[in-house]
């Protein structure tokens, strides 16, 4: 017989090693072979995508609101005031009481869909602009400025009515809330004399209006109220304690006499 010949280490070592595989390199390649690891990875990468679908939409989403609630240079929310038409009959006694003029100017501050604007030009003939940040009205009133032919009397801005120059105007218009109004107070003191203010609904706090009519609408069938202020603005008078001095002059506590005071009988 004839006799393998021996080995060296080296061959033995590299036998073994061959004949018996790493279990762990052995687990490797039984789960790349796993006919669930495909399925796996393409669910977690749709899982994946729609995760990022749902950060882009939640992110443009909220950049829309963002951009909503800010307007103009100074970025502003524009939802100071809801948006509530005043009745046209209203809107008529409104510039009515304000005695406008064809060499007039108004201003109508937070103009909604337009229609003071409109009614003044259309019925006075003067110039009117009409100021309002919701991009939405401001699109409204152009549009309607359009429709009613007075493109060359009335004019639409999309500001913020706080930071207005209104000294060039002679009629100022308001249908806001009290608190607007008295924000707003800085900018209508500078009105030139003889200015009108006329505020539908609400009065200017700490103002003394020259005239206030209130008014059923015939459109709505409600009570309007309607006030009048003339530049320069009168202050409302505080009340004067007894005792203390108005205009230079003292006021006394009006005494009681001694049989006066007495109690019936006494």
């Amino acid at each position: 017989m004839e006799r393998e010949p021996e080995r060296s280490v080296a061959e033995q070592v590299e036998s073994g090693a061959a004949g018996h595989e790493d279990p762990a390199a052995q687990g490797v390649g039984s789960c790349r072979a796993c006919p669930l690891r495909r399925p796996i990875v393409v669910l977690c990468a749709m899982l994946l995508l729609v995760g990022l679908a749902l950060v882009l939409l939640a992110y443009r989403h909220n950049e829309r609101l963002v951009e909503r609630t800010r307007v103009g240079p100074l970025r502003r929310p524009y939802v100071d005031a809801p948006f509530v038409t005043t009745p046209h009959d209203i809107v008529a006694e409104m510039l009515e009481l304000a005695q406008i003029g064809p060499e007039d100017v108004l201003y109508d501050l937070g103009c909604g869909d337009g229609r003071i604007v409109i009614a003044a030009a259309e019925k006075y003939g003067c110039r009117a602009w009409g100021f309002d940040n919701d991009p939405q009205r401001v699109r409204q009133s152009r549009e309607n400025v359009k429709a009613h032919g007075v493109e060359h009397l009335v004019t639409i801005h999309q500001r913020d009515i706080f930071t207005l120059d209104l000294r060039p105007a002679d009629v100022v218009t308001l249908y806001l809330l009290p608190r607007l109004n008295v924000r707003l107070l800085p900018q209508l003191e500078q009105l030139k004399p003889g200015s009108r203010i006329v505020s539908h609904d609400w009065d200017i706090a700490g103002v003394k209006p020259q005239k206030q009519l209130t008014l059923m609408s015939t459109e709505d069938h409600r009570e309007h109220t309607l006030y009048l202020f003339v530049s320069p603005l009168e202050p409302v008078e505080p009340e004067t304690p007894p005792g203390h001095t108005r205009n230079g002059a003292r006021l006394e506590t009006p005494r009681t006499s001694a049989s006066q005071s007495r109690a019936p009988g006494a």
